[in-house]
């Protein structure tokens, strides 16, 4: 026997009632799949099995559209099934519906996540248009050489004509002149207020002279197995003797790398002793503080003697707080400097440097090869005056010799007006180490004019 009971969702009138139970010819099952109740004359219910006992199975399930809960009697049932009741199947939908409709929801959402999408990367160019802009310059090389002032002034007018923000020093270099480095002190304090300076030193180090790019820095980062220090002048001066320590300039220099790094808010004490032999430095492994004296007590380290020149290793930036250990590409060096996001200003900012670095040695190149050949011509021609003077009558060894002379001191004087040259463009530049050796005086082409006649007389 099969006992029909409507639930109270939705309600329904009495009539419409009275007719579904005449006949189970107006039993309409939901096209969606659900749980099934057969019966043994071949009707069958889909909908969800509320109870299943010996005496029956109850299944609550939709007729014509209206729900309502049907009961069969055990003896009357020929099989159940049960299945997940598909999403809508109360509201009638079918099967293909359903599934329309979970198609049209799926490509909404996919609407939805491709809109969303291009509105996070528009937010994103727009966050890169308007994001501060940084520029790498690769001081590799001797200062004074590939690495020097000209090439910097260079490079920081370019950085500031393209609103850079940010300048990258990465920097591997020995050292070098020192008059350059001063120079640099000047060039970098003139921008100040452009751009904030960050160095990166590379495993090469930051040494001697090279130490101007640090303490003009606002952020040290340093590479594992990156120094810095050991920035002592030292004079080539023959009356002072070379590669001895010129106290007076050191001590200058020293005061001038302190003064700078001070500016920065780093530890001036640290940079002198730098370039500054007889001072002690003993730093507060705990609070990062510097004393030239030892001031006794728990957790001071002394990092440089009163004979020695401080150099710091990558583990001491870390461990006093001076610097950071780095190993990852310049642009990652935003987010630890506490800036969001960052864009690259290009590649020209350090072509820039690069090409006035390649001009600068070049330069040096050409003046050097230049100087070898005068004085290789010179040699030449004492040697064949020489020999033309073993002569005292005129006979072809005697002009033979005396052509060579004229040759030799030809090529002189030629060397000598290219050499002029380069020195010109080499004070355009601030390249003030080239210069004629002490061998070469101010009258030197009067004298070449005269070596030249006198040949000429001798012929």
């Amino acid at each position: 026997m099969t006992r029909l009971n409507f639930t109270k969702e939705p309600a329904v009138r009495s009539g419409l009632i009275s007719r579904l139970l005449v006949s189970c010819a107006f039993l309409l099952p939901a096209a969606a799949s659900a749980d099934i109740l057969e019966t043994t004359s071949g009707q069958r219910y889909e909908g969800k099995i509320t109870s299943e006992t010996g005496a029956g199975v109850t299944i609550d399930t939709l007729i014509a559209g209206i729900r309502a809960e049907i009961t069969v009697a055990r003896r009357q049932v020929k099989s159940v099934e049960y299945k997940p009741l598909p999403e809508g199947f109360w509201e009638g939908k079918s099967e293909s519906q359903t599934k329309k409709e979970e198609s049209e929801k799926s490509k909404a959402d996919d609407k939805a996540d491709r809109n969303a999408e291009r509105r996070a990367r528009a937010e994103r160019m727009r966050a890169e248009r308007n994001a501060p802009r940084y520029a790498v310059i690769e001081a590799h090389g001797g200062i004074g050489n590939e690495v020097n002032n000209h090439a910097l002034e260079k490079a920081l007018g370019d950085a500031k004509s393209r609103r850079i923000e940010y300048v990258i020093f990465s920097i591997d270099s020995p050292g070098g002149y020192l008059y350059d480095a001063y120079d640099m002190i000047e060039t970098l304090r003139r921008y100040e207020e452009d751009f904030t300076y960050i160095a990166l030193i590379e495993n090469g180090g930051a040494i001697s002279a090279a130490t101007v790019f640090v303490a003009s820095a606002q952020h040290i980062f340093i590479r594992r197995s990156g120094t810095v220090g050991a920035a002592t002048a030292y004079s080539t001066d023959s009356s002072t003797g070379a590669a001895e320590v010129d106290a007076k300039l050191n001590s200058a220099w020293a005061a001038g790398l302190a003064s700078l790094a001070a500016s920065r808010g780093h530890e001036p004490e640290l940079f002198r002793a730098m370039a500054e032999v007889p001072i002690e430095i003993y730093i507060n492994k705990d609070s990062g503080d510097v004393r030239t004296s030892n001031p006794g007590g728990p957790g001071w380290d002394k990092v440089d003697g009163d004979e020695t020149i401080l150099t710091l290793r990558a583990d001491q930036l870390d461990k006093y707080c001076i610097g950071t250990t780095y190993a990852g590409e310049p642009e990652g060096l935003a987010e630890l400097i506490g800036v969001e996001i960052w864009r690259d200003g290009g590649r020209s900012v350090n072509a820039a440097f690069a090409r006035a670095g390649t001009e600068r040695v070049e330069l040096e190149e050409d003046f050097n090869a230049s100087l070898a050949r005068y004085k290789t011509s010179m040699d030449g021609y004492n040697r064949a005056v020489e020999r033309a003077n073993q002569y005292r009558t005129q006979n072809s060894q005697r002009t033979g010799y005396l052509q060579t002379a004229l040759r030799e001191v030809e090529t002189c004087m030629s060397e000598l007006g290219k050499m002029a040259k380069y020195l010109e463009e080499a004070e355009k530049t601030g390249a003030q180490h080239l210069t004629f050796p002490p061998e070469i005086g101010h009258d030197v082409y009067v004298t070449l004019e005269q070596l030249r006649a006198d040949v000429l007389n001798a012929m």
